[in-house]
């Protein structure tokens, strides 16, 4: 994909993030534009943050191999070293999979890691947001667990304490995610995370703006009720949820909430890690564990 002025998007992105002087660590993956490597080679001196490949999923089980191999090629065109280089597994939707063969995957991939080199992150990503709110009842309320992070715990348990994971997903929403589509089609909602779960609180269509955006006035207001919830002083996406359930201004639209919703989910995500980093080895069994995600 090209700009207007017939520049590599990715490469005008990064041009875009450079002259605002955005703090931002380059980040690639395989399987794309093999010829954009040398052009990266600028913009890796220019940000002078290192850089971050990004593994998709389908670059391991019979990829790995190659895709190790790649790494270790494209670091020293790159002209970097391992230290200067994060790796990102992202295992992105992982609804229809199961965990355990995804997490012999990730296992089979790190154990492809030459002896001596030391990264400096690895991060296991993915994701169990909805993409779609259509089988929720209307004005229901389902918890979706987080698979994602108990993947991340679980391998986490298994791997050297030399080789730490660094926890990554996609907040609240689906891994494809997209603005487009006629709005007449969305329902009001709240995704709410935590205890190793999002629980999503469907409303109805939103046809009629003036009106039906209201609802958000109910919604946030069971949302406040829950035992869940955190308190307005949490993060920035509560003190909204209690100023909406307040009826004091603007319900909001679906683009405030998922503000809303995202910044509680980093806010919660980050005071959640703080604890399980160092809790998650200790845990003896699988039931020890699943009782540690739901009441951290």
């Amino acid at each position: 994909m090209k700009t207007q002025d017939g520049i590599n998007a990715t490469l005008a992105g990064f041009r875009l993030l450079e002259e605002q002087g955005a703090p931002v660590t380059p980040t690639y993956g395989f399987e794309r534009d093999d010829d954009l490597w040398e052009a990266l080679r600028a913009v890796v001196k220019a940000f002078g943050k290192g850089f971050c490949f990004r593994i998709d999923i389908d670059d391991l089980d019979d990829q790995a191999e190659n895709t190790m191999s790649q790494i270790i090629e494209r670091s020293s065109q790159l002209g970097l070293r391992p230290k200067d280089v994060d790796l990102l597994i992202d295992l992105r939707d992982l609804a229809g999979h199961d965990l355990v063969d995804l997490k012999e995957l990730v296992l089979d991939f790190l154990q492809l890691i030459p002896q001596g080199q030391a990264y400096r992150s690895i991060i296991l990503a993915g994701s169990s947001a909805l993409k779609s709110v259509a089988d929720i009842p209307k004005e229901g309320a389902v918890d979706i667990i987080q698979n994602e992070l108990r993947i991340w715990a679980d391998i986490q348990r298994d791997v050297p304490e030399t080789l730490s994971l660094v926890y990554g997903d996609y907040g609240v929403v689906h891994p494809d995610f997209s603005e487009a589509g006629n709005s007449k089609y969305m329902n009001a909602k709240i995704r709410y995370t935590s205890k190793g779960r999002i629980t999503y609180y469907r409303g109805h269509g939103l046809l009629h703006p003036t009106k039906d955006y209201e609802q958000y006035y109910e919604l946030a207001e069971k949302v406040r009720g829950t035992a869940d919830y955190m308190g307005q002083d949490f993060s920035f996406g509560d003190q909204y949820i209690n100023d909406v359930a307040d009826i004091s201004g603007s319900p909001g639209a679906p683009a405030t909430w998922v503000l809303a919703d995202m910044n509680h989910h980093l806010e919660y995500t980050v005071w959640q890690m703080i604890g399980l980093v160092k809790k998650v080895r200790a845990v003896e069994d699988e039931l020890e564990l699943e009782e540690l995600l739901e009441t951290n």
